[in-house]
């Protein structure tokens, strides 16, 4: 059985920063993810804020100015039928793939290990244990230690309280950058929101919704015509 003081479950990015910071601190740690970690991509628009901003420059030595593809002074939103545009937000865009990449890769520059592909099947709280499978096969860690950042759909959140959140679904392509500025449109009677977010010479365009929605490649699709872009895949 392989043990670990802290384990991490999920190599997104807050599981991979966690991770990061225990092994700068000297901590023992072991950090699994679900999915394939060279396949894994998030669907999200890849704001930056300036707090995130902030705190990445704080953690780590040297953040690469590439990782930055757009800057935006200005975010346009549409509610009830009503446009507003919000100036002097200073946010900017990642391709997020990329930003994940690169706080892993510094985790494990640091002597991290990573278990990708392991799929965890059952939590022992009393025994300090999970077990799981990968590529089929069974496994078990034992922790001192547990780290929870497995996503809005966790399932060691489920585990621990009986319970799941609300479905998230969420669909996003990518499309040529028109040179629109960052849009975010609420829509009466869509419990979710749809996004256009320039990424350098493309943009991010996508929606989510929480429950009830029952055609989102419809919604994606009205959104995307709104905004003057097409496309013929999305993932989701």
């Amino acid at each position: 059985m392989d043990h670990a003081d802290y384990l991490i479950v999920g190599a997104g990015l807050a599981g991979s920063t966690c991770a990061y910071l225990l092994r700068q601190a000297g901590c023992d740690v072991l950090l699994v993810e679900r999915l394939d970690i060279e396949a894994k991509s998030k669907l999200c628009a890849g704001l930056v804020t300036p707090r995130a901003l902030h705190e990445l420059h704080n953690i780590f030595d040297t953040v690469p100015h590439s990782l930055f593809k757009s800057q935006f002074g200005v975010m346009r939103c549409i509610a009830a039928g009503i446009t507003v545009d919000l100036h002097d937000i200073q946010m900017r865009s990642v391709e997020r793939r990329e930003l994940d990449r690169f706080v892993l890769d510094a985790y494990r520059a640091d002597g991290g290990e990573l278990l990708d592909r392991f799929h965890v099947r059952s939590i022992d709280l009393d025994a300090k244990r999970i077990a799981g499978t990968r590529d089929g096969e069974g496994r078990e860690i034992s922790f001192d230690t547990r780290v929870a950042a497995d996503g809005a759909l966790s399932f060691v959140r489920k585990e621990l309280t009986g319970s799941s959140p609300n479905a998230i679904l969420s669909l996003e392509t990518t499309v040529a950058n028109t040179g629109a500025p960052l849009t975010m449109d609420y829509e009466d009677g869509f419990i979710g929101y749809s996004w256009y977010a320039p990424c350098g010479d493309e943009a991010k365009i996508g929606c989510c919704a929480y429950i009830g929605e029952p055609d989102l490649d419809q919604r994606l699709r009205s959104f995307a015509q709104h905004m003057n872009v097409g496309y013929k895949r999305c993932r989701g």
